[in-house]
């Protein structure tokens, strides 16, 4: 449940920078797998209002989709990147979006929990050219890690969903780097990710060197 808040953080954020409405109600949501993960995701998709097109291989997956929701639509496993949608959600096998499947897909964005969605890094900026808005899969999937990462600190559900709920803000940030400097936003996930690990150093370096300097005044450095 937790990874499929995130993804549907993702979702909202998308909303919110292409039709300006982070809103998903009436939207329709083509789903390419609707295992875990994915069921958990059209728990909240269908309740904040809107409906789903979904495929699956497990005949048990399906039946149980079917059975427990009424605004969603079967279709066989190779339609679904051609389903009219506002929003396609890759949910099962990475490499999902590639060369052949790109010019079939019928929405304006790409936000689902598989990991390695892209076949290749360059298919994000084949996504961007295509006026396509992508939401980078480590990033909106990150919510099972973030979940984990609280029971460090004592568990409970309320903290766990406020930092997951922080996916929607960070989205939004990184759809700006990609504006701003002209990038894929996959692209641009990297060097969020990259300034966020540079920033951890120096904060480490600094408190190292703030420590050696309290623990041992006047230590020479060792060339």
């Amino acid at each position: 449940p937790y990874t499929a808040l995130g993804v549907f953080r993702g979702m909202e954020a998308a909303c919110a920078k292409t039709y300006g409405d982070r809103s998903l109600k009436g939207r329709k949501v083509a789903m390419q797998g609707i295992g875990a993960v994915g069921f958990e995701l059209a728990k909240l998709i269908t309740e904040a209002g809107g409906s789903i097109v979904f495929t699956e291989i497990s005949e048990k997956n399906i039946e149980r989709a079917k059975a427990h929701f009424s605004n969603i639509e079967f279709v066989e496993p190779e339609k679904i990147f051609d389903v009219d949608c506002d929003i396609f959600a890759p949910c099962a096998l990475g490499a999902s979006i590639n060369d052949e499947t790109i010019p079939r897909i019928k929405s304006k964005i790409i936000c689902g929990a598989a990991n390695n969605q892209l076949a290749e890094a360059r298919h994000g900026n084949t996504i961007k050219e295509a006026g396509i808005l992508y939401c980078p899969d480590y990033l909106i999937n990150a919510g099972g890690l973030m979940n984990v990462s609280i029971e460090f600190e004592g568990w409970n559900d309320s903290k766990s969903r406020r930092m997951v709920n922080t996916i929607f803000d960070t989205t939004l940030n990184i759809f700006s780097i990609s504006d701003e400097e002209g990038i894929s936003t996959n692209q641009a996930a990297d060097v969020l990710a990259e300034r966020r690990i540079a920033t951890i150093k120096d904060i480490k370096s600094s408190y190292i060197g703030q420590v050696s300097t309290h623990r041992f005044p006047g230590r020479k450095k060792r060339h």
